[in-house]
């Protein structure tokens, strides 16, 4: 009976821990993934970004993560996850273009 219940006991734990390396697994490499897929399928949707103006380009993809001015009102602007980066160049408010695009 007791030999029975310890099987079970550790057929039970085999599966939790199953479960807890696909969950794992997910979190380590399938997340990532569909945020970058999903980032990049917004810009994609945008089209041609040169003459956009910043706030038509964060409608869709939302505010950058970061910024930093490259001159005299110029601007490099990064959107990026984990897995896919996208910067691009600003004139004032209107885009001049992609400076960078990565896809990891």
């Amino acid at each position: 009976m007791w030999e029975w219940l310890e099987v079970l006991i550790v057929l039970v734990l085999g599966f939790l821990m199953g479960i807890c390396l696909l969950i794992g697994s997910w979190i380590v490499w399938g997340r990532p993934a569909a945020e970058a897929r999903a980032l990049r399928k917004k810009f994609v949707s945008l089209g041609a970004v040169e003459g956009k103006r910043l706030p038509e380009i964060e409608y869709v993809v939302g505010r950058p993560k970061s910024w930093s001015t490259i001159g005299a009102n110029r601007y490099s602007y990064s959107w990026h996850t984990q897995k896919y980066d996208v910067i691009l160049i600003f004139n004032g408010e209107i885009c001049e273009g992609i400076s960078e695009e990565t896809w990891v």
